[in-house]
Order: C-alpha cells, then structure tokens, then sequence
C-alpha cells in the first residue's frame, strides 16, 4: 500500500496549532489573570490538557499509527476543539483589557457597577471552558475506545508506506541519472560554469560545490547530466552519488558510497559491510580516497549536520577532489566548509527556455498549434520557470488534442494542481519543504497564501501581521519585530518565498510562487486556516476557518487578514484619533499619515494626524508615524516612549528643541525618525541632540535649517537621508558626504546656493535625488565620488542648463531621470554631452503639459 504524502499534513499541523495555542495561554496566565479566579483554574487545567495531548500527536505520529481513519478523525477533531479554546481565550483577552485600560477609579466604580454583568461574564466563560474541558475528555475516550482497532496492521501499514515513500523520492530523485540531453532544456551555459569547476586543474584543493534552489527547480537533473558526462567520469578516479533526503542513516550513506566508489574502477567490495560500525566504515572510505582524485555528489541535503558527519570520511587532498550537493536551503549552501566552496543558485527558466521545454513535453511535433497557444502560454506563465512543474503541466496536456480540454484545464488549472493525482509527484515534493519547516514558519508560510496571485507583499506589512496573528514567539533580548524578520529571512533562505531586496541587502518584499500557494492553499483550507474567495464566489458556511481572505476579481486584496492589534489608517479622511486608542494595550503599530497628490513639488506633501496625550500610554508601541505633537506637553510626554522603533512627528515648532531633543535621546531603539515643523516658515531647530540614536537607519527632516545639526556625524547605521526644504545657505555636503552607510539620499529644495560641489565620500551611495533647487546651475563630481551610484533623478532645476560635470565617471550608473528640467539641459543631452552618457543604459526625460505627464525615452 502506497500512502500519498499529503496525508501526512494533519498531524504537522494539529500539532503546531496546539503550541500557538499554548503559548497563547501560557501568556494569558500570566498577565494578570487572576481577576477572574475561577476562570485562571478552568484555562490551567485546559493548558495541562493540551500539554498532553500535544505530547500524545507527536508520540504516535513517530510510532508511525498516523494514517488510519480513526487517526485522522481524532486529528480533525482536536484541530476543532483547539480553534474553540482560542476563541475563548480572545474573548477573555478582551473581558481583561477592557477592565484593565481604565484607571483605578474608573476600575472600582465598574466593579461598583457593572458587578453583576462582571459576574455573568466570568461564570458564561467558565461554562464554556468546562464544556471543553468536557470535549477533550470524550475525545481522548473515543480514541481510547476504537483507537486501538486495527493498530497493530495500522503501524504495519504505515511503516510499509514509509519505506515506499522514501524509495519512490530516492528513485525520482536517481532516474535524473538517466535523462537525455535532448530532454534537458536551459542548462547549457550553467553546465560548463559547473564542469569548468569540477575540472579546474588550477584547484587542486578539495573543492565543495553546492546548486541550490527550491524544490523541482532542476537542480538534481543539472548536477546529474554533468555526473553522467564522460568528461567528469575520466577526469575523476572514482565517482559515487548519494541520494540523502530529509530521513537518512549515516551508516547507510556510507556503505552505499563505498560500493559506488569501489564499482566505479571495478574494484572488488569490501566484505561485511552490514555489520560495520559508523567509525569502521568512515576508515574504509578515509583510506580509501587518501591518494585519489574522487567525485561525490551529495544530492537532496536537508541538514548541515550530514557535512559534519561525513567529513572525516572524504580526505582534504592536493588530487584535486570535488564534493557536490543539492539542497534547498541556502544556509547549507553558504556553510563554512573549511575548504575551498562555490555557491550556484539555481534561476527558473526564462521565457522561452519555458515554453520550448513545455512544448517538448505537451506535442508530439514539441511545436503548439495556433489554435492551442493562448491557453498554451497561459498555462506555462502559470509556472513560473519552474521545470519540475513545466514537465508535469507539459506531460499531462499532451494527451489532450481538442481545445475544449485545453481551456478547462486552463480555468480549472488550480483545482487540478490540487486534486488531480497527475501532479502527486509535483505536490509531494514540494511539500517536503513545507514539513521541513519549524511549526511557526508553517503558520507564517500559510498566511501567505491569503495574498492573490503574484501579489507583492511589503516586508513591514507581512511582519506586522504575523505579530498581530501571534506566530511570532518572544525571544528573550529581541524584539517581535526582529523576531519576525528572521522568520521572514528563514523562509526567504528555504526557498520558500521570492525575495525583492532594498539598497541594503534587506528584504523589501516577497512574492510567493504560483504552486507553492496552490499548495498552502489546499492544506490551510484542510487544516482550516484560512478560506480564500475570489470575486462572485459564494463562501461555504460549513467551511469554518480561522481566516477569511476576500479577493476581488481584478486582483486587489480586500480581506480580513487576522486580528490586527497594528492600527493602520494611512490615506484615510481620519483626521483626530478618539482618547479611546489608550485602551488597544497589545497596539504595536500605529500608522495615520497622509500624502498629498504631488509630494515631491510642495512643503506640505505630509500631513499627520491629532492624537490624545493618553496614546503615550500604549507601552507596547513600536511604531508612531503620522501624528501631530501640538504642544510641549505632547513632546514631554513623547520621552515616555523609549520602546519606539519608527517615529513621525508634525506640526513641530522650534520651542519645543528642548524637549524634543531629550524624548529621541531616549529613544535607543529608533530606526526611523521623521520630523517636519508647522509651517514653510518655520525653523527645524535640533542642535540639542548630543548624538543619534544608535540604530537610526532612516532620517527625514522636513522645514528649514540655519545649519546642519552636528550630531550628524553620529548617524553611522544611517543608509537613508531626506532633507525637504531645508534651504540652507551654505554648503553642507561635507557634513554628510563621510556617512559610511548612505546609500540613498534624496533632497527637495534643501539648498540656496547655485553650485553643488561632490567632493569627496558617499562612498555607499546607490540613488540620489536632486529637486525644486531654484538657483541652482552648477553640478560637479569628482572623481572618485559616488563610485556605485545607480540612479540619478534631476527634477525642477530650471536654471541648471548642463549634466553635472563628471558624470562620465560615475561607471555604475544605469539609470538618469531628468523631471521638467531646462530646455537646454535637454539638448545638451541630445548632443554635445552625449558622449559624456553612452554608458547610462536608461534616460528619460519626463515633463508636464496640459494633459498631464508625459514620458520621453532618451538613451
């Protein structure tokens, strides 16, 4: 009996549904709980309950007793009755904080008078704590009363559906060995980067190579058609491939690579293999490879601890040795060896290397009939270079000749990648990584799938969420925040997301990949997770679900993404927060700012909000952007929150430097800072500041400065600089040009003067923004300066009638903006100073007329 993969799902899942839930407990038990003292007994008891339980899923699932029916059912149940504690705990979450937010007056006169509702609540809670209770009494009853039918074949069977589950990955994995060139697609040029590794006479050090990439992305097809190239095999003494997967016995590794290396040469194998020890067989292999020149790849690596074991075993020679492994995991790919290591990461396929590999598979002639084309293409964007999906997809479509099969599995494409045995192969493998994963990046991999299609999910937003959700588990000397970040790098480094990274090297966003989301789709729906309708389609009532994702059918998210405690009421007509906000204790973001439609042309392109002084009060609160601070009162009581990481303040006057100065000094945690004063007229005065906060990555000042602060010199964590109408009379780049990490640096009318001077440093600096200078005409840049610019935006300058002298030196620079600019400078770029640009692969010239904007193409 074969036991498909996807069955397996359940048991993950209850189980680390019931460590959120327990950790939410434990957290509730401690806050204060006591205000309702029979109802801290009810949630204890439950705590020990699901202790057990918990420790009852992980016990049996390593028994192997988790595929029969009785099995699951027990399993779904359990999934239930958890989803019923967590709502109880929310219900009692908001009963506390209720009583909790008000002040101790307001406390006693709501004992006094809303005694008896008090009493009604905790005893309606209790009720339904014991009903629980109750439930997971009868629960464990039902599976004590038939659980045991059938065991002893139920493990029987299981183990034997292990045993064929581990041989059919093995042997999927191995049948790469056997692959025809003319089956391979896009590997050409990686081939003989790769072979020129493996050969490179020059290296005769022992040389780790590591393809990495996510799962059915071809790394085991590349890594065997060089292992079976005739080149490699006389290059080499001896040669063995050794498939690892994600469960694996040293011991049984090592005796298979025995046997390939010895049968390589047709030598004769050592005797007794089976009954050597770990330390025997590492010998053999050790003396064994001492004086020869050996090839082993290591295909399917899921834990760095394989490395460390079988390392004693392959000698660190002057042969010139190679070792190759596959994995998914960039941290093993970016292991420290100790030796020579080359990193390759594995790209999908491009566009027409996909579509010439899903024609090979789908036609017969490997060329599509013009009938069949759009749901052809369609299909093969849908798997977005991936060739494991490709092959799948193409095979699957080449038994359908008619084009009314090719458009229903076109509109239907999802519910087959789901449903349809066809593509069991491709699911299974996927879904190793998805078991591989902690039991809080299963949660915070599935949210993602709440998102549409190709959606581009903002770092901070994603994080903020996971937070709000509670996956994110607090670690002594983090923040939640940073927390989730290395949840969200993690994923990234598994291959389970695509990654868009910021000037930094950070993650800005990430997508998640067409099949990777039909896959965290089909669990969470069993699981009950989260339901995701799009457009006219009606919900299903029976469908309970944790979270409900509602998409329109253009594509625009419009859902309930969970419980956001993160308050976000940006671009609203909210313009004065209620004195209710101090009662949302667990807030941790609270963003209210406002653009206006042409930000980069006026002073008052930002506006915040009005917010009562009891918002100090939020003890949790990591993030304040947008609101106006309208008194010294308001700014005194800002030095209360040294926990911030993010601030923006408005509506700033200069009386308030003092105390302004004293609340950011506190502020040991900021990240970003944005200050901007009441008016246009109005002076920015902050030369209290002794230093910056540390960790201060981003800085926006917005009004005028007589100078810069000289506390600039300390913003050494600083990648981002914003100066909007600073109008300064004097140079000021030498204050900032020696900041070691600027990489981007926009200013907007931040300078009277008509000539800036680039004289030195920015030495970091990937985009500078130049804006709204009006007497500005001369711009020069040394050699030597900016050397790894990328973009430069020139815009409303209009006396500047040249480029800026020395832009021929700037080697990295690939895109030039010029926005409504002088006529002149125009021409000048179309002609005399054209040579001056030849490397800048993108100018555009973009202007307004009456209809609007208008964009025109220059290089």
């Amino acid at each position: 009996m074969f036991i498909r993969v996807e069955e397996g799902t359940n048991s993950y899942m209850a189980t680390s549904g019931i460590d959120v839930l327990i950790c939410r407990i434990v957290t509730l038990i401690e806050n204060e709980i006591s205000l309702y003292g029979g109802v801290h007994k009810e949630v204890e008891k439950i705590k020990h309950e699901l202790l057990t339980m918990k420790s009852f899923l992980e016990d049996t699932k390593s028994k192997g007793a988790h595929d029969s029916e009785v099995w699951k059912t027990w399993v779904a149940n359990v999934r239930d009755m958890a989803h019923d504690v967590e709502e109880i705990v929310d219900e009692f979450n908001y009963h506390l904080n209720k009583q909790h937010s008000s002040n101790k007056f307001t406390r006693t006169l709501w004992k006094m008078v809303d005694a008896p509702k008090t009493i009604w609540v905790r005893s309606q809670i209790a009720k339904k704590l014991q009903e629980i209770k109750k439930a997971i009494r009868e629960i464990a009853e039902r599976h004590q009363r038939y659980g045991q039918l059938g065991g002893e074949t139920s493990q029987i069977v299981h183990s034997e559906g292990i045993m064929l589950h581990t041989n059919w990955v093995r042997n999927h994995a191995e049948s790469s060995l056997f692959m025809k060139d003319d089956d391979l697609v896009g590997i050409k040029d990686v081939k003989e980067k790769l072979m020129g590794l493996l050969l490179n006479e020059g290296q005769q050090q022992r040389t780790i190579i590591s393809v990495v990439g996510m799962g059915g992305s071809g790394k085991t097809t590349l890594v065997a058609n060089i292992f079976n190239s005739q080149k490699v095999r006389q290059h080499f003494d001896c040669y063995a491939w050794i498939t690892v997967s994600q469960t694996y016995t040293i011991e049984e590794l090592l005796r298979n690579m025995i046997k390939e290396l010895y049968t390589a040469p047709n030598e004769e194998i050592p005797i007794n293999l089976s009954n050597m020890s770990y330390r025997e067989l590492a010998e053999i292999l050790l003396n064994y490879l001492q004086s020869k020149r050996y090839l082993v790849v290591l295909d399917d690596v899921w834990n760095i601890n394989l490395w460390r074991e079988i390392n004693v075993a392959l000698p660190n020679g002057l042969q010139g040795s190679r070792v190759m492994l596959t994995t998914r995991k960039e941290d093993i790919a970016a292991f420290s060896f100790g030796v020579g290591s080359q990193v390759h990461f594995v790209q999908p396929l491009g566009e027409n290397e996909a579509w010439n590999l899903f024609c090979q598979k789908a036609f017969s002639m490997k060329y599509c009939p013009p009938g069949l084309e759009f749901f052809a293409r369609g299909l093969v964007e849908k798997c977005k270079g991936l060739p494991l999906g490709l092959v799948t997809l193409g095979g699957f479509m080449s038994s359908k000749l008619l084009e009314s099969e090719w458009r229903r599995v076109y509109n239907s494409f999802n519910w087959e990648l789901s449903n349809n045995p066809i593509f069991d192969v491709l699911r299974s493998i996927l879904l190793l990584s998805f078991n591989d994963l902690p039991y809080r990046l299963k949660h915070c991999f599935l949210y993602c799938c709440m998102f549409p299609e190709d959606y581009v999910i903002f770092r901070n937003r994603l994080i903020r969420l996971w937070i709000a959700e509670g996956f994110v588990e607090q670690i002594r000397g983090l923040t939640l925040e940073e927390t989730a970040e290395n949840y969200l790098t993690e994923l990234i480094r598994r291959n389970m997301l695509q990654v868009v990274v910021n000037s930094c090297g950070k993650p800005k966003a990430c997508k998640m990949h067409d099949i990777l989301r039909e896959l965290a789709l089909s669990i969470s729906e069993v699981e009950k997770f989260c339901n995701v309708f799009m457009g006219q389609q009606e919900t299903n009532e029976e469908k309970r679900s944790r979270r409900i994702s509602l998409q329109a059918n253009n594509g625009q998210l419009s859902s309930f993404e969970g419980l956001a405690k993160t308050l976000d009421v940006r671009e609203s007509e909210i313009k004065v927060l209620p004195h209710g906000i101090a009662k949302l204790k667990n807030l941790r973001h609270l963003m209210t700012s406002r653009y206006s439609e042409r930000p980069s042309f006026e002073f008052l392109s930002f506006y915040g909000i009005k917010a009562p002084s009891s918002i100090f009060e939020l003890k949790n609160l990591q993030v304040l952007f947008g609101v106006d601070v309208g008194d010294e009162f308001m700014v005194k009581r800002l030095g209360n929150m040294t926990q911030l990481t993010r601030l923006g303040i408005t509506k700033v006057r200069g009386e308030y430097e003092k105390d302004l100065c004293v609340a950011i000094e506190k502020m040991t945690l900021l990240q970003l800072l944005l200050v901007m004063v009441a008016d246009v007229d109005e002076v920015l005065r902050m030369e209290e500041l002794s230093s910056a906060p540390p960790l201060l990555d981003k800085l926006i000042l917005v009004g005028k400065l007589e100078k810069i602060p000289f506390w600039f010199n300390s913003l050494q964590s600083l990648t981002s600089l914003k100066l909007r109408w600073s109008r300064l009379a004097e140079d000021f780049l030498h204050c900032i040009q020696e900041l070691p990490n600027l990489a981007d640096l926009r200013l907007y009318n931040a300078y009277k003067g008509n000539s800036l001077c680039f004289l030195g440093g920015f030495q970091k600096l990937v985009r500078l923004r130049l804006f709204l200078f009006p007497e500005l005409n001369e711009i020069i840049i040394e050699k030597g300066v900016m050397p790894h610019i990328q973009l430069l935006e020139i815009g409303r300058c209009y006396e500047l009638k040249t480029l800026p002298y020395g832009i021929e030196h700037l080697s990295d620079l690939s895109r030039l903006n010029l926005l409504s600019v002088s006529n002149e400078l125009i021409q000048r770029v179309r002609g005399v100073d054209r040579p001056k640009i030849l490397h800048i692969s993108n100018i555009d010239h973009v202007y307004e007329t009456q209809s609007g904007w208008c964009r025109e193409r220059l290089s």
